[in-house]
């Protein structure tokens, strides 16, 4: 016999299914990683992220500013909100939007004032190649708006931000107060089965990746 809620059971059995008598093993953790190298990390990272909706982008820091640019043509960009950290400072974004006459919204402005940003910028923490996932710490510098509210989320990670799988990210952070976790785009399909991206959050994940940082 299992401890299956009763509601669970009756669910279970209008839909045919047999509940299971002895439940299965759990998986040892930590899960071995699906690659073997960086590259093949990245190849099945980006497969992920498309397969979610999403873009990924592989850089060099030379390749910045054109990549900005068509950002900002591609997805009309006109309001900015950006993560105030030590790599964003380093990648001078803040000026480079301004030089395209974006109009910054500070990153610890409210959250009516950042749902009106086109695009949100952040850099992340953590990301796993076999679902597409990154991970991302708050912080009174790196608020969780930034990444939820604006139309378009842009991520750029570093080849340090590379986790083999969840399990070890979660330990390697798990003291830390806030963590967000993001697979692709906000999506729903609560009517009639239809999938929708944009209803809870974000209608674009664009992830960059700089090979040469």
């Amino acid at each position: 016999m299992t401890d299956t809620p009763e509601l669970i059971l009756n669910v279970a059995h209008a839909l045919g299914h047999q509940p299971l008598q002895v439940p299965p093993p759990r998986p040892e953790l930590p899960i071995a990683p699906l690659y073997n190298d960086q590259e093949q990390a990245l190849d099945l990272f980006s497969n992920e992220i498309s397969k979610l909706s999403g873009e990924f982008l592989r850089l060099k820091l030379a390749d910045l500013d054109t990549a900005l640019s068509d950002l900002i043509k591609h997805h009309n960009i006109h309001k900015a909100a950006i993560w105030r950290d030590d790599r964003t400072a380093n990648y001078k974004l803040h000026n480079k939007l301004t030089s395209y006459g974006i109009q910054l919204m500070p990153a610890n402005a409210d959250k009516n004032a950042l749902a009106t940003c086109d695009l949100g910028i952040t850099t992340a923490d953590f990301f796993i190649p076999e679902t597409g996932t990154i991970g991302l710490l708050s912080s009174a510098q790196k608020p969780r708006p930034v990444s939820l509210l604006p139309r378009v989320h842009l991520a750029i990670l570093t080849k340090a931000d590379l986790r083999p799988n969840l399990s070890i990210g979660l330990q390697e952070f798990k003291s830390q107060p806030y963590l967000t976790l993001i697979s692709g785009p906000s999506r729903t399909s609560d009517i009639e089965l239809i999938l929708t991206l944009g209803v809870h959050g974000p209608k674009n994940l664009v992830v960059w990746f700089f090979d040469d940082v």
